[in-house]
C-alpha cells in the first residue's frame, strides 16, 4: 500500500492481468442504493361498549379495517381504539427508533425483493385520557411504572401484508382489554 493509497501490485505479466480483469470488473458494476423502508406501528386498544371506553384514545383509520375485521373473527365483537403509533423510516440494514408519549418503536430492516426482515422492539405506554374523569392509567416511559406492553422479535412481511405482531391484555382503571401491535409493510 503505497502512502497515496494505491495498492501496489508486484508480480508476472500473466497475474497482472487477472488483476487487471478484476479492476474492469468492478469498475463497471453499479451499486445500487440500499432500498428505504417505512414503517407505521400501531397500538390498537379492543374496548368493550361503555360509554367511557370509547374514549380512550382515538378511532381506527380505515387502513386497518381489514385487520381489525379478522380480529373481530377471532376474539368476538369489539370496539377498538388506537392508543399508540408510530413510524420510523430507515434504509435496509440500519438500525432506526423513535420515542413517542404513548409508542416507541426500534427497527432493523432487511429488505431482500418483496420479502422484509425486521428486528422490532416495541412499547407502548404513556397516559391515555378518558374525560371527564382524567387519566386512566399512567405508565411512562422510564423506570418508575409498568407499561401497557412491549415485546421485542424478528418476523417476516410480504410486501402488502399486516402483521399482528404481538397481543397483551391490560387492565386498569376502567381499561379492560386486549392490546395488539400492528404493522403493514405497505405497497
Amino acid at each position: 500500500l503505497l502512502p497515496s493509497g494505491q495498492i501496489l501490485v508486484n508480480a508476472d505479466a500473466e497475474t497482472l492481468k487477472q488483476v487487471e480483469q478484476v479492476l474492469q470488473a468492478v469498475r463497471t458494476k453499479s451499486v445500487a442504493a440500499a432500498p428505504r423502508v417505512a414503517l407505521r406501528y400501531w397500538g390498537v386498544l379492543g374496548v368493550g361498549q361503555t360509554p367511557a371506553a370509547k374514549n380512550v384514545g382515538s378511532p381506527p383509520p380505515a387502513i386497518l379495517n381489514d385487520v381489525l375485521s379478522e380480529l373481530r373473527r377471532v376474539h368476538g365483537e369489539a370496539a377498538f381504539r388506537v392508543i399508540g403509533t408510530a413510524a420510523v423510516t430507515t434504509n435496509s440494514g440500519q438500525y432506526g427508533e423513535v420515542k413517542g408519549a404513548t409508542l416507541s418503536v426500534a427497527q432493523t430492516v432487511y429488505v431482500q425483493g418483496d420479502t422484509l426482515n425486521a428486528n422490532v422492539s416495541m412499547e407502548l405506554a404513556g397516559q391515555v385520557p378518558s374525560p371527564p374523569q382524567g387519566p386512566i392509567v399512567t405508565g411512562p416511559f422510564g423506570n418508575s411504572n409498568v407499561p401497557f406492553g412491549n415485546l421485542q422479535l424478528s418476523t417476516t412481511l410480504k410486501r402488502g401484508e399486516f402483521v399482528v405482531l404481538g397481543e397483551n391484555h391490560v387492565q386498569a382503571g376502567q381499561l379492560d382489554g386486549p392490546v395488539f401491535f400492528i404493522v403493514p409493510w405497505e405497497e
